[in-house]
């Protein structure tokens, strides 16, 4: 009865899809100890090579390497612990290797970029972060619609309406791949957001999503 009561608990945000890659918790990439990996030649010929891979699709056996390289860099400014001789990568990087997660990136890195999402100070990653959860789609654990929801309620709401507008769009994702019973909770953060008078953008982009679940 407990094993079934755990699974129940696990699937509630939506079915567990099959297959477990090695990618929510990858090893160090062989970048790890590298002092200058987030210097701009270096991450410029790293995201090069990713990005061809992506594009001619022969990621195969480097992905857990190339996730690993993604998650670092998209998360340096939060991760911990970090040596403090080593910058952060700048922000467009951060960007641009959350972005690519959704290239590259399953389930797995769900709860990666729901942490992200919560604790990076920047708004740009912020809402990339949460576009990146809308393109992979789901959401097993309900980790990214609690982090949306504890960024839209109070008492720590959000005021920026880029990032409220990308949690909208992701949002909507989610509910339209998973279903029921993601779906019901995904759609009363929707009806929140959609009452947002004063952030019309994320206000139009939350009835619109509502709209589209419901038509």
């Amino acid at each position: 009865m407990e094993y079934h009561i755990r699974i129940a608990e696990r699937i509630f945000f939506g079915e567990i899809l099959q297959g477990d890659y090695g990618t929510r918790n990858p090893a160090p990439s062989s970048w790890a100890e590298y002092h200058f990996r987030f210097d701009d030649a270096a991450l410029g010929e790293r995201f090069a090579e990713i990005h061809a891979a992506v594009r001619t699709g022969n990621v195969g056996p480097l992905e857990t390497e190339y996730l690993a390289w993604l998650t670092e860099t998209a998360g340096s400014y939060i991760g911990s612990p970090r040596p403090l001789t080593v910058a952060p990568a700048h922000m467009r990087h951060r960007v641009e290797a959350a972005r690519l997660l959704a290239y590259i990136g399953s389930r797995e890195t769900i709860p990666f970029l729901a942490d992200l999402f919560t604790r990076e100070p920047d708004p740009f990653v912020r809402s990339i972060a949460a576009e990146t959860i809308g393109r992979i789609g789901v959401d097993p654990d309900g980790l990214a619609l609690s982090a949306f929801k504890n960024a839209i309620l109070p008492p720590f709401r959000l005021l920026n309406e880029n990032v409220l507008n990308a949690v909208a769009a992701a949002t909507g994702a989610l509910c339209r791949f998973s279903g029921p019973p993601l779906a019901d909770v995904g759609v009363r953060l929707l009806t929140i957001l959609a009452g947002y008078n004063w952030a019309p953008v994320a206000r139009n982009r939350a009835q619109a999503e509502l709209r589209s679940l419901f038509n």
